[in-house]
């Protein structure tokens, strides 16, 4: 069963999308049908992060990158996934890289076993991935909060986080937020909130550790919303809060190239 991702959230409407003739041409390069869902996320959702988690390679990029990737796993493997025999250190290092995660996870693609299967960076046993792409976090990874799906591109990115040494309630705070932008989706959990924002194309994420009155705040949003982030973050700090991080990244779509700013405060 296949899946289109037409009802991913999209975070931000910018988007940085690969060409069916990219798709076309990285098939050939392979010599194999791609994994399933390849084609449709790439096309469809692009560049970026999915669900927080996943990060998709686009064609150019895997190719760029096979040769490097396969040194990796060839170095590695042994030390790292060797104990596990669902997969030799021969077989893994023909695999080619499709995608990773945020946490540091490889995830290949075995052209033999037309199957996905995954390097994780805090385990020693080699998972896969029973519906490929189609269902990309479907290999064992903790539960989601929420079953709902989003993908950012990170294209034209401002991130600031904030940290208070007062005591405040993640539910008051989430409630002037939502007097101030209506969101187009919620997700509570043990960790804290966290709110999606199409008026500044972000989100915020509030997080409060277990026993603890303090808030952190981030807050992501489209550059071009600076203007209605700033008056929030203004009032934030005069009720306490301190910004610890600030990020600026503007993404060129003809080249794919990243630039960032960033500042930061120690706490």
């Amino acid at each position: 069963m296949s899946t289109t991702f037409d009802d991913v959230y999209l975070i931000t409407p910018k988007q940085v999308l690969a060409r069916s003739d990219e798709v076309d041409a990285l098939s050939r390069w392979l010599g194999a049908d791609l994994p399933a869902g390849y084609r449709q996320f790439v096309t469809r959702l692009g560049r970026g992060t999915y669900c927080g988690r996943l990060m998709v390679m686009m064609p150019a990029q895997i190719q760029a990158e096979c040769e490097s990737e396969r040194a990796f796993v060839r170095e590695h493997f042994d030390d790292f996934w060797g104990g596990d025999s669902s997969l030799s250190m021969q077989d893994a290092a023909q695999g080619v890289p499709f995608a990773g995660t945020v946490d540091g996870d490889k995830i290949l693609y075995s052209v033999v076993r037309r199957q996905l299967f995954v390097l994780p960076r805090h385990g020693d046993e080699v998972l896969w991935m029973p519906r490929s792409l189609n269902d990309p976090l479907d290999w064992g990874l903790p539960a989601r909060e929420d079953e709902r799906r989003y993908f950012d591109s990170q294209i034209d990115r401002g991130i600031v986080e904030l940290f208070t040494s007062g005591s405040f309630s993640i539910s008051d705070l989430a409630e002037r937020i939502l007097r101030r932008w209506l969101p187009a989706h919620r997700i509570d959990a043990a960790w804290g909130t966290r709110l999606f924002l199409p008026d500044i194309h972000g989100a915020v994420q509030l997080t409060q550790a277990p026993g603890d009155t303090r808030v952190g705040v981030r807050l992501e949003f489209d550059n071009a919303a600076g203007g209605l982030v700033e008056p929030f973050l203004a009032e934030l700090v005069a009720q306490g809060f301190r910004e610890t991080w600030r990020y600026q990244g503007t993404t060129d779509r003809a080249t794919d190239s990243t630039t960032t700013s960033t500042t930061s405060v120690r706490m």
